[in-house]
């Protein structure tokens, strides 16, 4: 496919979502429950309290549930799922990163004005949102299992759960490069034939690219010029993830680092070539999608019945389907990809620490090109 026809493709892939019609509250609950068995939702007992916070979303006029996140793409067929489930409940995601994303929450918490219901978003993210007193404790019915074991998966104070963790690898265009030549390291991108054919996102801020480069120095996975070298081979920088699909996917670029296994299922419904490397020499990359409840939340009800369905079976089976490794246990791994316990892994920097760790290396690497 054309970098023109797939650019087309792109821009138009996004399906309407139709919900159900529901003349009330008691029709919209038969419709909720249709076709499903409690199980579903995590069992008896979790049905019944999902099902309640539906009535009382649909009580208190509440149709959708704003969600500011980084993965706002990949995850709307997420949410559409949720959608069939419960209908007259649309859920409306943003995609925010960086510094675009910290300065749109903390205008909403200047003025009183909310939007956001629910942040998706990184750990240092949701540590800072924890820190700043924006989430409201919640204990999901749906989280009994959800282990803090290796990473925090539940915040202090239940201020946050995270349903879902994204691995990401190296992409490359499967017509311009093949498997067996795909980059097995990120020192790899190093050699001579990458120079300028590596697509990021910005470096200069906060972000995927950054907090990878910043991660791979901080383990010791790299040799402690990395960073000057990469910037060194001229990558091409890109403000967000659509647009590393475009170049990539469309062919004029065979790279892109990171891309996560969500991104490149999406890119394949579309008709993109790609592959992804995870076996890598250093370690895939592991990023975890804690949410939070914003206080001041325009739809708490729903956004309550949000953020427990995704812990939900069903939820995390959709998760799996969407290219995202289901937190719960004994949650499915994406169809075609490893499971994670078959994969190396990047250790995670915990939420509480994850700040001090980007803090320190930000500066050197927006520096580096130019900020």
């Amino acid at each position: 496919m054309s970098a023109r026809h797939w650019t087309r493709a792109l821009a138009t892939a996004c399906a309407m979502l139709v919900l159900a019609a529901c003349g009330g509250a008691a029709s919209s609950a038969g419709q909720a429950g249709r076709g499903s068995s409690s199980a579903a939702l995590g069992g008896a007992a979790a049905a019944k309290q999902l099902m309640d916070l539906y009535q009382q979303a649909r009580k208190a006029g509440e149709t959708q549930v704003v969600v500011y996140s980084p993965d706002a793409p990949a995850l709307k067929a997420v949410y559409d799922v949720f959608s069939q489930r419960f209908p007259g409940i649309d859920v409306q995601a943003q995609l925010l990163t960086g510094s675009q994303l910290v300065t749109r929450i903390d205008e909403e918490f200047v003025s009183g004005k909310h939007t956001a219901d629910l942040l998706d978003v990184p750990g240092d993210e949701i540590w800072r949102s924890y820190t700043h007193g924006y989430l409201v404790p919640y204990d999901p019915p749906t989280a009994q299992g959800l282990s803090n074991k290796g990473f925090q998966l539940v915040g202090p104070d239940h201020t946050w759960v995270t349903p879902y963790a994204k691995l990401n690898g190296i992409l490359y265009n499967a017509d311009l490069v093949k498997s067996s030549q795909a980059p097995k390291s990120y020192v790899a991108l190093l050699q001579p034939q990458w120079r300028g054919k590596v697509v990021i996102t910005d470096p200069r801020q906060i972000g995927a690219t950054s907090g990878l480069l910043i991660e791979l120095v901080h383990q010791g996975l790299v040799p402690g010029d990395f960073i000057s070298r990469f910037r060194a081979q001229n990558p091409v920088i890109v403000p967000h993830v659509p647009q590393v699909a475009q170049l990539v996917g469309g062919g004029e670029y065979p790279l892109a680092i990171p891309y996560g296994v969500q991104s490149v299922i999406q890119d394949r419904k579309q008709g993109a070539h790609e592959g992804l490397v995870l076996s890598l020499k250093e370690g895939a990359e592991i990023a975890h999608g804690p949410v939070g409840l914003l206080k001041g939340a325009p739809h708490p009800h729903a956004a309550e019945l949000l953020e427990a369905w995704m812990l939900a079976p069903e939820g995390q089976k959709a998760l799996a389907a969407a290219g995202f490794y289901g937190s719960m246990p004994n949650s499915p791994s994406p169809a075609g990809f490893p499971s994670l316990s078959n994969v190396k892994v990047i250790p995670e920097p915990q939420p509480d620490e994850y700040d001090d760790i980007l803090n320190a290396g930000i500066t050197r690497v927006a520096q580096l090109w130019g900020a």
